[in-house]
């Protein structure tokens, strides 16, 4: 079994990420097996900062520090268009690993024929960068719609092959010029993410009574909260004790709307924010409730595709989870997801679930499935997928070459 030189570009800062990326985990699943990775460093704080990952080496490079994500990529892609290309020609890498669109875009474009080209397709690009906009004007949105495509397009058509997280990502990759796309969900740390007892002084620091309903995760204009809000309304007059837990950062703007409507529907008292909560200690807070949202928008093509990783979360501690009608959820076909279409049937589900015993009776379903899609499960599939690319390629290679 060949050892191979394996450059990834992730997502993003793979250094001071709150938490670790799905990268991360193949990563090191990559380097136990004698594989060397470069990781090329996107510092956003404009300065090296915290630990350097021992398990791999990191790429830095001349950074301009800005707090826009999408511009600080336009700007420092083409800022480190020499230092790409110097990087990936210097060095005989045999996998390039990508999730970014102009730095990888490059590192496809510089690298040598006999380099292994992979784009990991982690969300729908032109949405999830237009979305970031909130607030702007929709022919703004449009136009960051339409560059981000063809980027992406670009790069699919450059790549040997593709992975993506969910079905309907594996279908884009074909569209954009991809032919040879795998599926590969995200996963979880089914070790760290298990089910247990809730922590008692964690409770009561929080305040928090026994119907917990929590929601982890970024809180971002994608998720539909205005749904949330006046089920909760309805809620607390059969539940008075119901409680809604939001861990997670939120954008100030959409925070204060989220505020704004929880003030007019009468349950701001009832919601309780813990912003940013290290990933470490993000289990006991799932922990705490009875059962998880996933409240995502149905009017956009993101929520036809997501896959997201507190879906893996909530499965793996054992919860329960009420959820908007997920196409790649309802493809699984699990038994410890409820849907609902609107306040009415969120408020059933949730009914369901805080006045029954039906929640505990799922915590062994949901658990079972998560370890289906343990990390290391992941991350070796991710390295089959490798290896078999580069032997196939070098096998085309040596052929064509002999043919000459």
């Amino acid at each position: 079994m060949p050892k191979l030189n394996i450059l990834i570009i992730p997502s993003g800062d793979w250094v001071n990420s709150p938490a670790p990326l799905r990268m991360t985990y193949v990563a090191e699943f990559l380097v136990s097996k004698g594989h060397k990775v470069y990781v090329w460093q996107f510092d956003f704080l404009g300065k090296h900062t915290n630990q350097v990952d021992n398990n791999v080496t990191i790429v830095h490079a001349r950074t301009i520090s800005v707090p826009d994500k999408g511009i600080f990529f336009l700007i420092n892609g083409l800022l480190q268009i020499v230092s790409i290309c110097r990087f990936v020609r210097k060095l005989k890498l045999d996998v390039i690993l990508n999730e970014q669109l102009l730095h990888g875009l490059l590192a496809f474009f510089f690298a040598r024929h006999t380099t292994l080209r992979i784009f990991d397709l982690i969300d729908y690009l032109p949405e999830s960068a237009s979305i970031s906009y909130y607030g702007s004007l929709s022919i703004v949105k449009r136009l960051i719609e339409f560059i981000v495509f063809s980027i992406m397009h670009r790069i699919s058509s450059f790549s040997d092959l593709g992975v993506a997280v969910c079905a309907s990502l594996t279908k884009v990759l074909r569209a954009t010029g991809c032919q040879n796309a795998f599926l590969l969900t995200e996963g979880v740390n089914t070790r760290r993410f298990t089910p247990q007892s809730p922590d008692a002084k964690l409770r009561s620091r929080l305040g928090l009574f026994d119907n917990v309903i929590i929601f982890v995760g970024v809180i971002e204009p994608w998720l539909d909260f205005h749904t949330v809000l006046e089920a909760i309304a309805i809620l607390r007059k059969k539940i008075p004790n119901a409680q809604l837990l939001l861990v997670g950062p939120a954008r100030a703007s959409f925070k204060a709307e989220i505020h704004r409507l929880a003030h007019k529907k009468g349950v701001h008292d009832c919601i309780i924010w813990t912003g940013h909560v290290p990933q470490s200690e993000v289990p006991l807070y799932i922990n705490l409730a009875k059962c998880c949202l996933m409240p995502f928008r149905t009017d956009l093509f993101l929520s036809r595709i997501v896959l997201p990783v507190k879906f893996f979360e909530y499965s793996s501690c054992g919860k329960a989870i009420v959820s908007t009608p997920l196409p790649e959820i309802i493809r699984l076909e699990t038994e410890h997801v409820m849907f609902y279409n609107s306040p009415l049937e969120l408020v059933k589900c949730i009914e369901t679930l805080l006045n029954t015993n039906i929640a505990s009776t799922l915590t062994d379903k949901a658990r079972a499935f998560a370890l289906k899609y343990d990390y290391r499960n992941i991350a070796e599939q991710f390295e089959q997928i490798m290896l078999s690319g580069v032997i196939k390629k070098r096998t085309s290679i040596d052929k064509n070459t002999f043919q000459r």
